[in-house]
């Protein structure tokens, strides 16, 4: 009956995407946002069947940019390294040339990196690796 109640996994992560979006409004600190980021996560691999609504909304947000996207695709790709995003976002680099559209594209890129150059901004991803 819960799992009724919850909807869609797509309703459930456009309903994380809209309060990552109000928990941005309020402060967009990077480390503040970082647990309704993770949340995100967690619902993403939590329902790999969805995987292709996943992406439809992810892609949507790479094209459109809302406030918080940068945050959201930027963490969540370093998590999962999604080639079907990489894949866009690198499409969505060599067709815009306006350079506010492409500063978050060329930023969320930069998470399929190793290092990942801006995982300093996130306290998950710097904490420090646990002793066997």
């Amino acid at each position: 009956m819960a799992d009724r109640l919850r909807g869609t996994p797509r309703e459930e992560l456009l309903t994380e995407i809209n309060g990552l979006y109000f928990e941005w409004m309020r402060d967009p600190d990077p480390a503040v946002l970082e647990p309704r980021l993770q949340r995100v996560v967690d619902l993403i691999t939590s329902h790999p069947a969805a995987r292709d609504d996943m992406v439809e909304v992810l892609r949507a947000l790479a094209l459109v940019w809302p406030p918080s996207a940068i945050e959201l695709l930027e963490y969540t790709m370093a998590s999962l390294r999604w080639p079907e995003i990489e894949e866009t976002l690198q499409q969505f680099l060599h067709v815009t040339t306006d350079l506010d559209r492409r500063r978050p594209a060329a930023r969320v890129l930069l998470a399929y990196e190793d290092p990942w150059p801006n995982e300093h901004r996130y306290p998950a991803f710097n904490a420090p690796a646990l002793q066997p």
